[in-house]
């Protein structure tokens, strides 16, 4: 693990009362992590079966606190790019962390040559248009425009979108929104639970 990982995960460690330290160290003695350090195979194989429980559910069911969960893991979990410990999958979770206990080089990311836009973005973008996908870029998106059919199914018809003074509606055959769920609600008033997402 890299000295910067390492010293972020002793400070979040440092916010828990004594009670939570101890029950969050029951928790990760009895995780796969432990045994990564000396089978990493039979470790991964253990995870994998993990695939079905939130994070939570399984450091929970280990002897782990909420609160550990709410000051230590979450705010691991959001800096690794995830969702909260509630509902990501241990699986997930437990896969970095057994990689970063095993694996010196696993912090740095190395997952790419190069740039991510000419390996990584750029590529999944070339893709896209050449099957005659647009992308909108720094558009902020204002109105999700909608019909509800005669069964109460909403159907979404266009993005009223603007940059600057400029002001378009996007309309396409399907829609994908680059944003987290409370950005959708304060964009539009159409219920999210009521968007059937395909």
């Amino acid at each position: 693990m890299s000295s910067a990982c390492l010293l972020s995960f002793k400070l979040l460690l440092l916010l828990l009362p004594p009670y939570d330290k101890a029950r969050n160290a029951v928790a990760l003695a009895l995780s796969p992590v432990v045994r990564a350090l000396i089978d990493p195979d039979g470790a991964l194989r253990d995870i994998r079966d993990l695939d079905s429980i939130s994070f939570s559910d399984w450091f929970l069911s280990k002897g782990g606190t909420r609160m550990s969960i709410q000051r230590m893991w979450d705010p691991v979990a959001y800096a690794l790019g995830f969702i909260d410990c509630d509902n990501i999958s241990a699986r997930c979770m437990l896969t970095i962390f057994s990689l970063f206990a095993t694996k010196t080089e696993a912090s740095l990311l190395r997952m790419l040559k190069g740039s991510p836009d000419v390996y990584l973005s750029g590529p999944i973008r070339k893709y896209i248009e050449d099957k005659g996908g647009r992308f909108h870029l720094r558009w902020g998106c204002r109105q999700i425009l909608y019909d509800r059919s005669p069964d109460g199914e909403i159907l979404v018809t266009g993005l009223a979108t603007s940059k600057a003074t400029d002001k378009k509606v996007v309309k396409a055959d399907a829609y994908v929104v680059a944003c987290d769920v409370p950005g959708i609600k304060k964009t539009t008033s159409i219920p999210v639970e009521g968007i059937k997402v395909l």
